[in-house]
């Protein structure tokens, strides 16, 4: 899964139907002819979006990138647990051998996956916290600039 600036604007593409290599290079070659032919005017309309709008864009690219996140994790942990829990070969086992092993496996699952999940919410809250601070930091150091600026 990509982890970059890149990562939302492809998840949204995604979720909104892109498929194929072809539909980021007609996007590309869409904003450069919007570029190229309106120039200023495309930015004036650029900025002219509601912030609302650009909200829900966000929302459905973090969504997609959630879900998509999510699903890796689950097949990782299963995958794990199924290779530590039936490791060991039982040619002769009963049903009710079976059934316990199951339920043990059920129980692996989930404890891995909870621990899993709770990591990369923590990872994901304290990633989300920096940036906020950071750009608060910058957002600060701006408004001093221009303080000496005018002052």
């Amino acid at each position: 899964m990509p982890n970059c600036h890149g990562a939302g604007g492809l998840a949204a593409q995604h979720r909104l139907g892109a498929r194929h290599g072809a539909s980021v290079v007609f996007l590309g070659v869409a904003k450069v002819l919007l570029a190229v032919f309106f120039g200023k005017s495309a930015l004036t309309l650029l900025d002219a979006l509601p912030m609302a709008v650009l909200g829900v864009m966000l929302s459905i690219a973090g969504m997609e990138l959630t879900s998509t996140g999510f699903t890796l994790l689950v097949k990782q942990v299963k995958e794990d647990a199924d290779a530590s829990f039936f490791s060991s070969d039982s040619l002769e086992i009963t049903k009710e051998e079976e059934e316990q092993r199951k339920k043990q496996h059920n129980q692996l699952f989930v404890e891995t996956l909870r621990k899993k999940t709770v990591v990369a919410v923590i990872t994901a809250s304290v990633i989300v916290a920096l940036e906020i601070g950071l750009e608060r930091r910058d957002e600060k150091e701006k408004r001093r600039r221009r303080g000496r600026i005018l002052g």
